[in-house]
C-alpha cells in the first residue's frame, strides 16, 4: 500500500493531516522497515529504500525527535535496515531548522544517551553491526548539531570573542 503512494502525493497529504496522523503513519513506515532488520535480502532492497524515501517524506519538524530517537533504538538492537538511517538524516536536514533549541538539546542528550549504552554494552558481533549504522549516524548527529548552533544563535547566546 505504502509503495503505491509517490514522493509527491504523500507530502501533499502529510501537510493536511495532524501531528497524530503524521505520527501514526511514521510508527506503521518504521514497523515496515523492521520487518526485515538489519539486512534485508535483496528482493526488498528497493522496498526499504521506498519506505525511507516515505519516512523522511511524511516527517516534519514536530515529528522529528520522536523519529530519530525510534530509529537510533532500533539501530542500537539492529532492527532496521542501515539504508533506512540515510533518510532520517533526509528528513533532519529537512526540517531541524524548525525544532525548538529546547528540543533540539534534549534530542542531542538522549542520542548520546542511547549509543553510549549501546557502546558501553557492546560484544563484538554488535560492533560489527554498529559500523553499518556510523555514517549515517554522525550525519543525523552533524546535521542537528548545526540546527541546534543555529537555534542558539538565533536566541541571541553568542560565542565570546577573545
Amino acid at each position: 500500500m505504502f509503495s503505491a503512494l509517490s514522493k509527491f502525493e504523500l507530502s501533499k497529504w502529510s501537510q493536511s493531516v495532524d501531528t497524530n496522523t503524521r505520527r501514526e503513519m511514521l510508527n506503521s513506515l518504521t514497523a515496515a522497515a523492521q520487518r526485515w532488520g538489519f539486512a534485508p535480502t535483496e528482493e526488498y532492497l528497493l522496498l526499504v529504500e521506498l519506505l525511507g524515501v516515505q519516512m523522511s517524506t511524511v516527517c516534519h519538524a514536530t515529528e522529528l525527535c520522536v523519529l530519530a530517537s525510534m530509529c537510533a533504538r532500533a539501530c542500537v538492537s539492529a532492527t532496521l535496515p542501515p539504508a533506512v538511517l540515510r533518510h532520517i538524516v533526509r528528513a533532519a536536514e529537512k526540517c531541524a531548522a524548525e525544532v525548538p533549541f529546547d528540543q533540539l538539546g534534549h534530542l542531542l542528550r538522549e542520542l548520546g544517551i542511547i549509543w553510549w549504552e549501546a557502546r558501553t554494552k557492546a560484544t563484538e558481533s554488535d560492533i560489527e553491526r554498529y559500523d553499518a549504522y556510523a555514517p549515517h549516524t554522525a550525519g543525523l548527529l552533524l546535521t542537528l548539531h548545526r540546527a541546534f548552533v543555529e537555534a542558539a544563535f538565533s536566541l541571541s547566546y553568542t560565542p565570546e570573542k577573545g
